[in-house]
């Protein structure tokens, strides 16, 4: 009878899970899941740093129909991961995080990188568990899936002390449960759901909001359904960007938020899908005379922050579907015209910006000429404090899992755009993969380049280098007229890219840009646009950040 160690029994039962490949960065207490690897289908995808590790993890898994999996060494190689999982447990993003341990029989005596990890991943972590026993691997792995991707999902932590993966077994003697996860979701009260149709259809200005949940809740057909019987216009934001186009004719998207800022202003009824109200939605304040219909697969979500006309409990794409099923005979095009064309007119102003040939460089016309090499059908990220902001409004999702992107996020997490895109990369290696990053938040993960360049992961990365902390500089000037460790000068990181084994580009003239950006994307490897741009430039989201902090 076959004996396998540990670490062979984590690769199995995540092979029995689908999974194709653990992000990480190597460590001596999760070598034997290292070796078990050599002999499995599952890729390891090794990064410079395991907060890339962390993202790129989160990134499959919102991009693929896979969750993402990554795997850390014990104490600095967890630390450094928490950041990620951090951002995905505020984002409510299912992953599953594996860390290793200094051996059990050495636990409070010293042992190299003893600490109480599982202390410090509680307070991140949706769930939380530590394997004693070997045997048991298999049925902890199917639990941890289980809790990643059930209800409202999120990052969940597996501890495997080292011992237990060097550990031996009889490979007959161990069961492997088949993924046991609930295949029945809550469907919502149906009372509930014809109060939400009938409001709907009676609504004189019904507008739809969407957020993560309409992505977990695979509500894309379903919404698309509703919003083409009704013409109601939408809008989504952080996981749920593509699920239906943002190129939608219904789509609020070409007003940005400013659009959006108006229409949920006049709107009467509002329905609210898998989208938490938090500082970005001034904890719904900007909803001022609607009647809100709020869905969410959490019960403690429901009501929060922003009382509600009518409240759902259940999957954000089996509500949806009995909504458009059940709502009656309404037309809503009139009133849709109306709030595009505004939000499209309180646009004018940035958008003639998209033709500006001024020196340095404005952003706007920085990241339209990158949306009008690469269209919609690129998979986008965006990363930085006010290029988040240009990112968001100027580039488009034309489907799911196509906008990674930290805007809407409750943490903000600087330095995700490029492993995220990575990860979206592998995904869809079909499509072109590009980062809309600030400088500053390019030198958080920038190693990632040489991760992309050694597993032929081919990326655009566009940095908007206005020299600066854009957003926080910003940010000190308007509130004391003076700026402190917020500069940080005109680096060249086209050079450093081209080091490391990029296609380099720099870039101080907009004439320049599109031509820049064909010969990143000819070169068919991962490349580096270095664009110097306006350092005067505050976006709008950067007064909103500032008020936020300033109660």
């Amino acid at each position: 009878m076959p004996e396998v160690h540990g670490g062979q029994l984590v690769v199995k039962a995540l092979e029995e899970e689908g999974i194709s490949y653990i992000f990480t960065l190597s460590g001596g207490h999760i070598d034997k899941i290292y070796d078990a690897c050599i002999d499995s289908k599952i890729k390891v995808i090794d990064v410079r740093h395991e907060q890339a590790a962390a993202f790129m993890a989160m990134g499959w898994s919102i991009a693929s129909d896979q969750l993402g999996v990554c795997l850390v060494t014990a104490g600095p190689g967890l630390a450094n991961a928490v950041t990620g999982v951090m951002d995905a447990q505020c984002s409510h993003i299912p992953m599953l995080v594996i860390g290793g341990r200094s051996p059990r029989k050495e636990n409070d005596l010293g042992a190299l990188q003893d600490v109480d990890q599982m202390a410090i991943m509680r307070t991140v972590a949706k769930s939380t568990f530590l394997v004693n026993d070997v045997e048991r691997i298999p049925e902890y792995i199917g639990v941890a899936f289980r809790h990643a991707l059930s209800d409202r999902p999120g990052p969940v932590y597996l501890e495997i002390p080292v011992d237990i993966l060097k550990e031996r077994v009889d490979l007959d003697t161990i069961k492997f449960p088949r993924p046991n996860r609930a295949e029945y979701k809550p469907a919502g009260d149906p009372k509930a759901i014809d109060a939400a149709a009938k409001l709907l259809q009676e609504a004189k200005k019904p507008l739809i909001i969407g957020g993560g949940g309409v992505r977990w809740g695979n509500a894309g057909e379903a919404l698309t359904k509703l919003v083409e019987k009704t013409n109601i216009p939408f809008i989504l934001f952080n996981e749920g960007r593509g699920m239906v186009p943002d190129t939608h004719p219904m789509s609020l998207w070409d007003g940005g938020l400013m659009g959006l800022t108006f229409a949920a202003a006049q709107a009467d009824v509002i329905l609210v899908l898998g989208l938490r109200m938090t500082w970005l939605a001034s904890y719904g304040a900007i909803y001022p005379n609607a009647k809100i219909i709020r869905v969410d697969i959490s019960g403690d979500e429901v009501g929060k922050n922003v009382p509600h006309e009518v409240g759902i409990v259940g999957d954000v794409g089996m509500v949806t579907a009995a909504i458009a099923e059940r709502i009656g005979k309404c037309d809503h095009s009139a009133w849709a015209k109306e709030a595009i064309d505004t939000g499209v007119a309180m646009m004018a102003e940035e958008n003639k910006l998209k033709d500006s040939d001024a020196s340095p460089i404005h952003p706007v016309r920085a990241v339209s000429d990158v949306y009008k090499t690469f269209g919609n059908k690129a998979t986008y990220s965006v990363d930085g404090g006010d290029v988040s902001y240009f990112g968001a409004v100027h580039l488009k999702a034309g489907g799911p899992g196509q906008m990674l992107s930290n805007v809407g996020n409750l943490m903000g997490c600087l330095g995700s755009g490029i492993p995220l895109n990575l990860a979206g990369k592998l995904a869809r290696p079909d499509r072109q993969a590009v980062v809309v990053t600030g400088d500053g938040s390019f030198g958080l993960n920038g190693m990632e380049i040489e991760t992309s360049i050694r597993h032929n992961i081919p990326i655009i990365i566009v940095i908007l280098n206005d020299q600066a902390w854009g957003m926080v500089k910003h940010g000190q000037e308007l509130q004391y007229n003076r700026v402190v460790g917020t500069d940080l000068g005109p680096v060249r990181y086209d050079l450093m890219a081209q080091g490391l084994g990029a296609h380099a580009e720099y870039v101080t003239e907009a004439k320049e840009i599109i031509p820049a950006l064909k010969r990143a994307q000819d070169s068919k490897k991962t490349a580096v646009v270095n664009i110097i741009t306006d350092p005067t430039v505050t976006s709008p989201i950067t007064y909103i950040f500032v008020a936020a902090l300033n109660v």
